[in-house]
């Protein structure tokens, strides 16, 4: 195995050495008990200096055996393991992690960028309005009949035969995670989506029945929430990219003002919660200087309203064309009374604002789908506006979410062969199954795929 995994490490390295390569990381760890199943996965998106797809590789998936998970072990783990395939933390542009301190930290000793995942910053958002008091209370119920149904046998049985009698498709609900938000809205939406067996089942149980009031705010979440599961899922896509950071933000903010208005009591207090945590927990990176260069590289996106204000276009585009001409003296150091360089520097310096306008008059009559692929629009459009389609890979390179290892973990804990393996041959095992799987893209994915049968 160890003969394999070397084998893996000599093609990312190639991957990884192309000239003008991008390269942003995602990481997450694990903390467990059984330090035999304490990992630390990285991932590598990677582009090289054309407009290309991204390449996603496993960089490494590092056992934590007994040791403290603080950011100065994981910046020596983080170190050791992209040095093993030559590349230098000046290579990364970002990394992309959940909002744990340490992870933080470990950034900010590498001097590294730190992007908080788009869809841990979402979970953030909807764990607390689920938390407010009247929505608990609806939630406590429902969880309640579910967790009953889900550990009777014979419960479960009459239940299928209420759906049955109903005309009902056989779904059962399932009990949530109170740490995966979605898993709470699945089985709201089950729920719903079945009453007329449930309520017959409560009847049958002679357990009470929801009140009227609790039926309307479990609806209200229902909407609150379906923007943010369908986003959620859009973020976790392998080939999304930072440049939907913004946009899915904004969307959502936007969905709950419409939803606040039509809302009553109870329903209106959870979206207001809803829209406070939102803003609460995105506002720091609507401003974010990178951020909001992506989102001006992605055609679906640049110059909207909706995205960003007027002003705010304003200076993300001074601060691009600061970047490229910036960039420009910085390729002619070694020769900087070169007449050529000089020249090319002062044309790009002239060109860059007319390109931006260009760019921006094309989108006004002819935008790209929101489902369509901003890097696909590039290759087509890359000649015609060569100075922003330069900074199209540095810029779309970075996933736009690592979403939280928390639900790993819960299939690890639950399963009983977790401590069977060493750490050292469980890197390997997951190496190797992850590799072989080229669609898999994210540190929690490449996990979850394997982390099964450990």
């Amino acid at each position: 195995m160890r003969d394999q995994v070397k084998a893996l490490d000599e093609a990312n390295r190639v991957v990884c050495k192309q000239e003008g390569c991008n390269i942003a990381v995602t990481v997450d760890s694990w903390s467990s008990s059984n330090a035999n199943c304490s990992l630390l996965a990285i991932t590598g998106h990677v582009t090289g200096g054309e407009i290309e797809d991204r390449r996603n590789i496993l960089i490494d998936c590092i056992p934590l055996q007994g040791e403290s998970h603080t950011a100065v072990v994981l910046e020596a783990k983080f170190r050791e393991s992209i040095k093993r395939l030559g590349i230098s933390p000046e290579q990364i542009s970002c990394i992309v992690a959940d909002g744990a301190s340490v992870m933080k930290s470990m950034a900010s000793n590498l001097d590294l960028r730190y992007v908080q995942g788009c869809a841990h910053v979402i979970n953030l958002a909807v764990r607390a309005a689920l938390e407010s008091d009247a929505a608990k209370i609806a939630i406590h119920n429902v969880k309640k009949i579910v967790s009953k149904m889900n550990r009777s046998p014979k419960v479960k049985s009459l239940y299928k035969r209420l759906l049955k009698e109903a005309g009902l498709p056989l779904a059962l609900p399932v009990t949530d995670c109170p740490t995966r938000w979605g898993s709470t809205y699945t089985m709201v939406c089950d729920v719903l989506n079945s009453l007329p067996a449930l309520e017959n089942l409560l009847l049958e149980l002679k357990m009470a029945p929801f009140k009227a009031e609790e039926l309307r705010l479990l609806e209200a979440i229902k909407v609150f929430l379906a923007p943010f599961y369908t986003m959620t899922k859009q973020v976790c896509y392998q080939d999304s990219c930072a440049s939907m950071y913004i946009p899915v933000g904004k969307i959502l903010i936007a969905s709950t003002k419409k939803n606040c208005q039509a809302a009553r009591r109870e329903a209106k207090q959870f979206g207001e919660c809803l829209l406070s945590k939102l803003r609460h927990y995105f506002d720091e990176w609507f401003e974010d200087e990178d951020l909001c260069i992506a989102a001006f590289c992605d055609p679906r996106f640049a110059f909207l309203d909706t995205v960003l204000p007027a002003e705010l276009w304003r200076t993300t585009v001074d601060k691009f064309v600061a970047s490229k001409a910036k960039s420009t003296e910085g390729e002619d150091t070694k020769d900087l009374l070169d007449r050529t360089a000089i020249d090319q520097s002062e044309r790009d310096d002239r060109e860059a604002p007319i390109e931006v306008q260009q760019y921006a008059v094309l989108l006004k009559k002819a935008r790209p789908a929101y489902e369509s692929d901003p890097i696909e629009w590039w290759r087509n459009h890359c000649k015609e506006f060569p100075l922003i389609a330069e900074s199209v890979p540095k810029f779309l390179v970075a996933p736009a979410t690592s979403v939280d290892c928390e639900r790993l973990a819960g299939i690890i804990y639950g399963n009983k062969r977790r401590g069977h393996l060493k750490g050292e041959h469980a890197r390997l095992l997951l190496m190797l199954k992850v590799n072989s799987n080229e669609k898999v893209g994210r540190c929690e994915i490449l996990l979850l795929q394997t982390i099964t049968w450990i």
